[in-house]
């Protein structure tokens, strides 16, 4: 899946301590889950949370009329290359060997 950004802003009232992020995307599958995901545009609206930000939380709708809620913790300040081990099995473990086996790559 490849998705990108097309707009963002911020929302930030300090009288109201509001401080929120928004922005919408598109979002292109690869040929392996294209069966299963569609092409489609979001909108996500996150809550800016704590000082320093430990936390952004919100929610998400998109074109194929999917919602959700998000909750994104801050871990390190690196750029990871592999999902963490310590953070359990990646959501996703399990499904591309059911594709791989019903004779797509992953």
């Amino acid at each position: 899946m490849t998705s990108r950004s097309y707009f963002a802003d911020f929302w930030l009232d300090s009288d109201e301590q509001l401080r929120k992020l928004g922005y919408c995307y598109t979002s292109s599958p690869s040929i392996s889950v294209a069966e299963r995901s569609q092409p489609h545009d979001g909108t996500i609206a996150l809550e800016i949370i704590g000082n320093p930000v430990e936390k952004l939380h919100g929610i998400y709708w998109t074109t194929r009329k999917t919602t959700g809620e998000v909750t994104l913790r801050f871990r390190c300040r690196e750029k990871l290359d592999e999902y963490p081990s310590d953070l359990g099995d990646h959501p996703m473990k399990g499904r591309a060997e059911t594709i791989a086996v019903q004779g797509l790559q992953p």
